[in-house]
């Protein structure tokens, strides 16, 4: 979804990261090894990591547009952080 609102490229988040297996939690960073046991070049095309929480970038134009056909009026400052899964979001705390 952040690279809907961004309009481009976000980064994958490190919760993500550990659901594919192929990030070092230690490190919070791919693991060099099972990334190219997957696929030689993988970690060029995978991108960075960054935690769910930090900020990716500015909303589209296209949503803060007024002239677009669906008239989604975001304010043009709107910020779209990185995002996350539906499993680490539906966390119940009691």
């Amino acid at each position: 979804m952040a690279c809907l609102f961004l309009g481009g490229y976000a980064c994958i988040d490190t919760i993500d990261g550990v659901g594919m297996n192929l990030m070092d939690i230690k490190k919070r960073a791919w693991s060099k090894v099972a990334v190219e046991a997957t696929a030689p070049g993988l970690e060029e095309k995978l991108g960075k990591l960054a935690p769910a929480h930090v900020v990716a970038g500015s909303i589209a134009s296209y949503f803060a547009s007024s002239i677009n056909v669906f008239s989604y009026k975001f304010n043009k400052n709107c910020l779209v952080v990185q995002w996350s899964g539906d499993n680490p979001n539906s966390l119940a705390v009691p």
